[in-house]
């Protein structure tokens, strides 16, 4: 299975700045998408974090691999989070997915966005 994907993110009509990421490693199907949580201080940052953390930790995808990789950018976001003060409570959504094979999809979400 190889999927193609392109990603497009927009401020919308209700906010100034935008607090979405999103991660395309065609190179080794893996596609995530970060959504920094409205309204709190260092949405941006904290999405940005995670998906940095999610790639590196998921150079290799497997389900195993995904599932460690949400750990590892749930531990950076905290720690940077607790190593700034003025972005204290900053937090993201996190979907990701890759192939494993011909006929499965690995997915892993935290919080409330979705996989489609």
């Amino acid at each position: 299975m190889r999927l193609l994907a392109w990603a497009k993110t927009d401020t919308g009509k209700k906010r100034d700045h935008n607090e979405d990421s999103f991660l395309v490693a065609e190179d080794i199907g893996l596609f995530a998408v970060a959504d920094g949580m409205g309204g709190h201080r260092g949405g941006e940052v904290a999405s940005a974090r995670a998906l940095v953390a999610f790639e590196q930790s998921a150079a290799t995808p497997t389900l195993e691999s995904l599932m460690a990789a949400v750990q590892a950018a749930n531990a950076d976001v905290l720690e940077h989070a607790r190593s700034s003060p003025e972005l204290m409570g900053m937090g993201t959504t996190l979907c990701a997915l890759a192939p494993l094979d011909d006929r499965r999809v690995a997915i892993v979400n935290v919080g409330d966005s979705r996989v489609y």
